[in-house]
Formats: structure tokens, sequence, C-alpha cells
């Protein structure tokens, strides 16, 4: 069965933080620290409520549940993100920086959360010949991510419609394993079209280069340098350590934070499937509760970077358990207000299937 976030009741009357057994030992301190900024952004709720306190109270929260989370994602991140945290909350002079602190973060988020999103490229002059990164197929050109992840959707059973057309083995494997034909495509973790579309810290939005030096200080300086180089199977951000395959409205949850894949401690390559809620997925006619990267191709190609997963996975649990979900400004607020149709450029396949995917039935 596939898991869900915990839920949390996003009052404003009383603290709806766990208690400190659930980070780190090692930075109680920072974490003690924030818990008194949400009992007194409470304080100042109860006496005087506005939105300013209660922006004050989720931002607290935001920051305390961003502690949890980099705690509970130790095994694949690392202890760099959690240490970076503590001397953000340590150095903070007063409630009122802790609270912009968390504001910071909120704006992070935005960098995995969007609904406007430029699909993955697949005209790539570096794409290679079917019949080179696989055995027994045709010669056509394939996309690096696809082959690597067996031309299936690494969530459901859908099988890429494409590949399918031209496939007969790959028809037998969907026939044997109970699959179904759908369009698979390449989704991004990190999100390029915040990188490349918008360059801008205006209190909504991370820049991109804001959201790369962020980044750097948690720890993954290696991955920002492979966003900038490009050549064979090495795309900037389009990376393949950055790239899944999805069916798209499974990407439109991955992309809107309501299903995260988060690294399993102790099993390499292994993810549990995460949702927000249980009903999401029931327009699949199968979906995995763990899957488990694995390079099908012959040629030696990468796979996506745990790191990347688990701090996806940490900015949806923030985002649902704190409460800023319910006070941030809406993706399609800034996205879709001038849109009358779709883009014909395919920048707003994810804005549909977002709006379409609970109602969606698949037969296998």
């Amino acid at each position: 069965m596939v898991k869900t976030f915990p839920v949390v009741n996003h009052v404003f009357d009383t603290s709806i933080l766990p208690d400190s057994s659930s980070t780190s030992s090692m930075f109680l301190s920072s974490y003690n620290r924030v818990v008194s900024a949400e009992k007194q952004a409470l304080l100042d709720h109860a006496a005087a409520p506005s939105q300013n306190t209660k922006r004050d109270i989720v931002m607290a929260r935001v920051l305390a549940f961003l502690h949890i989370s980099l705690h509970r994602m130790q095994h694949a991140m690392g202890l760099q993100p959690l240490q970076h945290l503590d001397k953000e909350i340590s150095s903070a002079s007063g409630d009122p920086f802790l609270y912009d602190l968390g504001e910071q973060y909120v704006t992070f988020l935005g960098v995995f959360r969007t609904y406007k999103l430029t699909p993955v490229p697949s005209k790539f002059s570096s794409r290679e010949p079917f019949d080179d990164m696989l055995e027994a197929q045709p010669t056509i050109y394939v996309d690096p991510w696809l082959a690597r992840d067996n031309f299936q959707c690494i969530i459901s059973n859908g099988f890429d419609l494409d590949s399918l057309k031209t496939s007969p083995d790959l028809v037998e494997l969907m026939k044997e394993s109970h699959g179904y034909p759908v369009s698979v495509r390449g989704c991004c973790i990190f999100d390029h079209a915040r990188l490349y579309g918008f360059e801008r810290d205006d209190g909504k939005h991370m820049g991109g280069t804001s959201a790369l030096a962020l980044l750097r200080s948690l720890g993954m300086k290696d991955i920002v340098d492979r966003f900038s180089v490009t050549g064979l199977h090495q795309l900037g951000v389009h990376n393949l350590i950055n790239v899944v395959s999805m069916q798209p409205n499974v990407a439109a949850l991955f992309h809107t934070l309501n299903l995260v894949l988060e690294p399993v401690a102790g099993e390499e390559n292994a993810y549990d499937i995460v949702c927000a809620e249980p009903n999401l997925l029931r327009g699949l006619a199968h979906v995995f509760d763990r899957v488990t990267f694995q390079n099908h191709a012959k040629e030696n190609l990468s796979l996506p970077d745990p790191r990347l997963l688990a701090l996806h996975a940490v900015c949806a649990r923030v985002v649902h358990m704190s409460g800023a979900a319910d006070v941030w400004p809406h993706p399609r607020d800034d996205d879709d207000e001038d849109l009358l149709v779709l883009e014909p450029d395919g920048t707003s396949m994810d804005m549909l299937y977002a709006k379409l995917a609970p109602f969606v039935i698949v037969e296998a």
C-alpha cells in the first residue's frame, strides 16, 4: 500500500510541533528555538489575530518540520543540510528574523513545485540508436532516460506508447507484466523552468542563481557542477541524475509535491512511494508502493541522485505538514492567470493533467 504524509491539523490556537525526540540530539538548541518562536507567534496571534501573525506561525512551523525532515533524510542527504539549517537558525538575532528565514525556505520550495513546466526536451543531438542501447531491438532513436527506465513510468505499470509502436519485445513485456500503453516523459526533479525561466527573486519564487547557491550550501556542489556541464548524456539540468520517467498525470502529482520518492535506508536506489492523499492515485490501474532504480540500457547511464529525490521529499513533507500549502500563493495564481488556451509548446501539460488526474481511470 502506498504511504501517505502524516496528517497534521493546522490550527492557530495551539502548537502542533512534535517534541524534540523527532529530530537530531546534536541540534536540539536550534530546534527548541524554533519551537519557542512558534509559541511566541501563537501568543501574538491570540492577542491580535491577523494575516501577519498567522504567517509567523506557519513560517516557524516550516523551519521546525524542515529540521525534522532533514534529520529523517540524513541517511540519503548526509549531515550538512541539517548543519546549514542549524547555523542559520542559531544566527538569527530574534524571532522576526526566524519568520523571515522560514519564508526564504518557502520560496526555495517553489523550485520543486509548479504547474507550468517545460517538458524535458527529447530532440537531443546526443540521442542514441535504440540497437546501440538495448539488446535485440530495432534501430530507432530513444531518449536515454526512457532506455534506462525500461520505457516505463517508474510509479505505475505504464509503458511508453511510442516505444511500443516500434518494439515487439516491449509489447510482449507489457503483456507479461499486465501493463498498459501510455505516454511516458522525462521529468526533472529540480525544476529547470525555475532555473532558466524565472531568474528572479520576487518574494514568491527563488531565482535560479539563489536556488543553486542554496543547493551548494546543502552539500550538493557536485550536483550544481554537473548541471553546468553539457555533452553526451550530460545535459545540464536535464542530466540523468535529475530526470525520472513518468506518465503525465503522475508527473503532475510529482511536480506539485503531492507525490514523492523517499529513499529507503540501507537499500541502494530503492524508494518508497509517498502521497499527500491516498486517493490521488486511484485512477491508475497499478501503482507500485516501492521502486528500485536500475539501468536497463547496455550503455552506462546515471541513475537519479538520491539526494535530489530526498530533498524533493523533504520539501513536500514541509509544505503539507507545516500548513505552508494553505497560505502559499498557488502556482496557478502566477502561471495560469492569463492562460485561456493550452500552450502549443506543451508547457501547460502538467497544469492540464493536474486538473484531470483525479478523474482519469486507466484500465489494464
